[in-house]
């Protein structure tokens, strides 16, 4: 499964951004946020951990957190 989608092309006209926003809405999970935080990366971050607020609200304010950590 990760083979067919690591070797897939984003559609025609789709920007890195819109990739992005795909992979993260499909994989949005804290430990991957995390990682993204360490390799530098906190817009990637910042997105997830967006997308975790509004898919756990009961953890909305430990998320807005660790995103004004990241700012």
């Amino acid at each position: 499964i990760f083979s067919r989608f690591a070797g897939k092309k984003p559609a025609e006209g789709a920007s890195q951004d819109e990739s992005l926003s795909e992979i993260a809405n499909q994989f949005a999970t804290e430990t991957l946020a995390r990682i993204f935080a360490e390799q530098g990366r906190p817009e990637e971050a910042k997105l997830i951990y967006s997308r975790l607020i509004l898919d756990f609200p009961e953890k909305s304010a430990y998320f807005a957190s660790l995103i004004d950590k990241l700012n």
